[in-house]
C-alpha cells in the first residue's frame, strides 16, 4: 500500500481505518509530503510488516503505530521531531530502532512492551528518555546510549534484565 496523499498532509485513525477495512496489508509506503501520522492512525493495525517512512515526517503522534504486533521494519526519518506517547508500544514484533538526533526526547512509554526489541541505536542530541520508554523490552541486549543524554526516568528500561548499555562519550 502506498499512501500518497490526506488533508492537511495528516495521516488520521479515519482514513487508515477506511484503507484498512477492504485490504490485508503487510507494507506500508508514505510518500513525500506527510508531516504528521496522527494519533492511534495505525492502532493495532495487524499484519503490518514494515513501514516506509518519508523524509517530509516531523510527528509521530500518541499511540500513533501502538499494538502493530506484526510490525518488525520501520526507518525512524531524520526529520522527525517528536514521537509522542506509547507511540510504538506493544509492537511485539519489533527487533530493533534507530532514534535520529532530530528527536530531543523519548515519550513515555513510546518502546514499551515491545518484546522482541534487542538493539536500541539513540543518537546524540537527544537529551532525555522519559518513565516507561523501554519498559517490558524484554529481549534487549543492547542499548547505545549519547553523551547528550541528561535524564532517564523511573522505569525507562524496566524489566530489561539482559540490556548491555554503552555511553558513546
Amino acid at each position: 500500500l502506498t499512501i500518497k496523499k490526506c488533508p492537511n498532509n495528516v495521516l488520521t485513525q479515519r482514513l487508515i481505518s477506511d484503507i484498512f477495512k477492504k485490504n490485508n496489508i503487510e507494507k506500508v509506503i508514505i510518500e513525500e509530503g506527510i508531516e504528521k501520522i496522527d494519533y492511534a492512525a495505525f492502532f493495532a493495525k495487524t499484519g503490518i510488516k514494515s513501514i516506509y517512512l518519508p523524509q517530509s515526517l516531523q510527528v509521530i503522534d500518541e499511540s500513533a503505530f501502538s499494538r502493530c504486533s506484526d510490525l518488525t521494519k520501520i526507518i525512524i526519518p531524520n526529520n522527525v521531531k517528536h514521537i509522542g506517547n506509547n507511540a510504538f508500544s506493544g509492537c511485539s514484533a519489533l527487533e530493533k530502532i534507530n532514534l535520529p538526533s532530530s528527536i530531543l526526547h523519548i515519550s513515555e512509554c513510546a518502546f514499551y512492551d515491545c518484546i522482541k526489541l534487542k538493539h536500541i541505536d539513540i543518537s546524540e542530541g537527544i537529551t532525555s528518555i522519559e518513565e516507561g520508554a523501554f519498559g517490558n523490552c524484554y529481549a534487549l541486549k543492547r542499548i547505545n546510549l549519547p553523551s547528550s543524554l541528561t535524564y532517564i526516568g523511573e522505569g525507562a528500561f524496566e524489566s530489561c534484565k539482559n540490556s548491555r548499555g554503552r555511553d558513546n562519550t
